[in-house]
């Protein structure tokens, strides 16, 4: 995305009925993100790690009978 960036993405989506998880390599876009209210963030070089962990934290967050729909870019 050449025009917008992640965190001004988040900006214009931003509600309590979306919950997002910031995945960065930058510790400034952490901080940003984490000013807006995300849900998390994940290091990009520990994704693998750090992946399931967040899923499960989200999980336990909402209500299982809600629909969950996960995308990437």
């Amino acid at each position: 995305l050449s025009e917008i960036d992640g965190i001004d993405i988040v900006r214009k989506l931003k509600s309590n009925q979306i919950i997002i998880v910031v995945v960065t390599n930058s510790y400034d876009r952490i901080t940003e993100a984490i000013g807006i209210n995300v849900a998390g963030y994940i290091i990009k070089n520990q994704i693998d790690i750090e992946f399931k962990k967040i899923i499960k934290e989200i999980l336990e967050y909402v209500d299982i009978n809600k629909n969950i729909m996960i995308t990437t870019k």
